[in-house]
């Protein structure tokens, strides 16, 4: 009769129960199936380190998730108590925005973005009739916005913004001819300019055509 492993099965508890099975029975079939001593123990040997194998990987599993649910309880707890540590400090008067920059606690009372590090970023994007461009302000007030059209008018700013997205919806200089657009913005800390300008972004638009 042709060899089958279909017999053996695939998951790890049957697994286990057809190695004890296979195991505990072989040597009734010595004789039988002319198995030596030797053959007999290979073969037991081979059902016992399948079961030992997945016991330890059941084993390590459960101390995996033990170990997860004590990292997540230390993590709550000490992070509670790190929340109201940092409040305190954010509450000194001492504290500022070089402060928070270093240790990396944002927001707060007293807190303002340091200008010399700062460089605002923005995406844009051409929707429909118009072009989208949004930004964060984090720690900010706002933006002004910059945009250059090469051959058509040098840096320009087309207006200020508190609230993110800013929509630039003035049509193309040449109706139906495509443009290049140049965007670039600069952050607002009470009207007045905060930080360095932005990286420049371009794209190319036909804004006129879309429908």
């Amino acid at each position: 009769m042709a060899g089958n492993t279909d017999y053996f099965p695939k998951k790890d508890t049957d697994l286990i129960s057809w190695c004890e099975t296979y195991r505990n029975n072989l040597p009734g079939f010595a004789s039988e199936l002319d198995l030596t001593p030797e053959e007999i123990t290979q073969q037991q040997q081979w059902c016992d380190d399948i079961i030992q194998k997945i016991r330890d990987v059941r084993t390590q599993r459960m101390k995996m998730k033990a170990l997860v649910k004590t990292k997540e309880f230390v993590k709550k707890k000490n992070m509670d108590q790190l929340r109201k540590s940092v409040r305190q400090i954010k509450a000194h008067d001492n504290f500022g925005s070089m402060t928070a920059a270093r240790l990396g606690v944002t927001g707060g009372r007293k807190y303002t973005p340091v200008a010399s590090l700062y460089q605002p970023k923005f995406k844009i994007k051409a929707v429909g009739t118009y072009v989208r461009i949004d930004y964060k302000k984090k720690g900010i007030h706002g933006i002004e916005i910059f945009r250059e059209i090469p051959g058509h008018e040098n840096w320009r700013s087309i207006g200020t913004d508190y609230h993110s997205p800013f929509i630039d919806n003035e049509p193309e200089k040449i109706k139906g001819v495509p443009e290049i657009r140049r965007y670039r913005i600069i952050a607002l800390v009470n009207d007045k300019h905060f930080g360095a300008y932005s990286e420049t972004a371009e794209i190319v638009v036909m804004l006129s055509s879309a429908k």
